[in-house]
């Protein structure tokens, strides 16, 4: 009797143990939670000239600063702003509209081009000191993209831009890291 009792414990045990492995069932894949559009609410951007940090900033969406990007469900995305920004002779309306690619490769994400925010570009070429009329040569040198977080409500992006600018025979490297933060 007890070597039956035995018996019928370890049985137990062992039909029991497919019980306890963990569901790989984790959800929707971060390929089809990204289809759809998405507002901009938090961008911080950090640029680099010649590896020396010049330019650590946060921006938030206000009314009159928006962004939205938007990706569907054939690879195919577009990111759309419109904001003010201050130039040298003062507040200026502006806009941007980028389209592009994107594609998952297993669990890596890219984007063929980069996505737009709250009105840095103009800042960049507001930084860029010209004093001749040459005309700056930019040279792109990498692009990357990365989803840090993604949920049905929240996607949180990641890029870094590295590029080259010549004027007037003088070379400086540019990196651009920026952080975007979204909400539906």
């Amino acid at each position: 009797m007890r070597r039956f009792n035995l018996l019928l414990c370890l049985a137990l045990i062992v039909y029991s143990l497919p019980g306890c492995h963990k569901n790989n069932n984790t959800g929707p894949s971060a390929q089809t939670l990204i289809v759809g559009s998405w507002n901009l609410q938090q961008e911080h951007l950090v640029q680099y000239i010649d590896a020396v940090k010049k330019t650590d900033t946060t921006y938030l969406a206000a009314t009159n600063s928006k962004a939205l990007l938007k990706f569907d469900a054939t690879g195919n995305y577009t990111s759309a702003s419109a904001f003010y920004t201050v130039s040298a002779s003062g507040p200026v309306a502006a806009s941007i509209t980028q389209d592009g690619i994107y594609k998952f490769t297993g669990e890596d994400f890219s984007l063929s081009e980069g996505v737009t925010g709250f009105g840095h570009v103009i800042g960049f070429y507001q930084s860029t000191t010209v004093t001749s009329a040459e005309v700056p040569v930019v040279t792109a040198v990498s692009h990357a993209a990365q989803i840090k977080h993604i949920t049905t409500s929240a996607l949180d992006l990641h890029t870094e831009v590295i590029f080259t600018v010549t004027v007037n025979g003088v070379l400086k490297n540019y990196k651009v890291e920026e952080d975007y933060s979204y909400t539906r």
